[in-house]
């Protein structure tokens, strides 16, 4: 695994205390629940951790995440879903590239 830096310049608020058991592990679900099932890991000097909750996006889709027009249209159809502006359409009317 290569060197990543994290620069966090951000306020953390304490989530709880967890107790190490005997295999030395800890229950990072205890603490954040089941949101993610992957956490970036970081150590600074002090030997103090930082856990980040991340989430992997497959090969196969990270090029809509590339693509600011493509991205911005997804999220403005899913906004406009969510306030109910939508309309029925027939596969049959749209047209063949």
């Amino acid at each position: 695994m290569k060197n990543r830096f994290l620069n966090v310049n951000d306020k953390f608020q304490e989530m709880g205390t967890v107790v190490i058991d005997d295999h030395k592990r800890i229950s990072v679900a205890k603490l954040i629940g089941n949101q993610t099932t992957t956490v970036r890991m970081y150590m600074n000097s002090h030997g103090e951790i930082f856990l980040q909750p991340i989430s992997d996006i497959p090969h196969s889709e990270q090029w809509l995440f590339r693509n600011e027009k493509a991205i911005v249209s997804v999220r403005n159809g899913l906004r406009d879903a969510a306030e109910g502006k939508i309309s029925k359409l027939d596969p049959d009317d749209l047209e063949d590239d």
